[in-house]
């Protein structure tokens, strides 16, 4: 791709066409004037980090797949983007965070692609220096 960016809407986007149910989410309608404000991006991908654990408890790994699918695509196409930064940090801490049975949670983290291993490497190490 030539363009160097992503807006967070087409970011999301890219989400309501693989995962339509994901539109539905309370987030999206609460910042729906705001969809392209850092904050609300915050908020968002934490919430879209909650919906795919809970839909992985709940025996639906495809919704993991697909999303992880997803942000592995953007972050190895727009690896310096403002979206990229904040799956590094808070769409991986809100998995990290996730109260989940240890193994659920392991197979979730194994799912992850190359681009993502490296955001997540990043967020644990920070994690660790926080919550010691």
């Amino acid at each position: 791709m030539d363009q160097k960016e992503i807006t967070y809407s087409e970011f999301y986007e890219l989400i309501f066409e693989s995962l339509p149910d994901f539109r539905k989410l309370e987030v999206f309608d609460e910042y729906k004037d705001e969809i392209n404000d850092g904050f609300p991006a915050i908020v968002i991908l934490s919430e879209l980090a909650r919906k795919m654990m809970k839909e992985t408890e709940n025996g639906n790994e495809k919704v993991a797949d697909k999303l992880l699918g997803i942000v592995e695509n953007v972050l190895a196409d727009f690896p310096d983007s403002r979206i990229a930064a904040l799956i590094g940090t808070d769409f991986i801490v809100s998995i990290l965070e996730y109260p989940m049975e240890k193994e659920l949670k392991i197979s979730v983290l194994k799912k992850m692609g190359k681009e993502t291993l490296r955001g997540y490497e990043i967020s644990k190490n920070g994690y660790r220096e926080i919550f010691k």
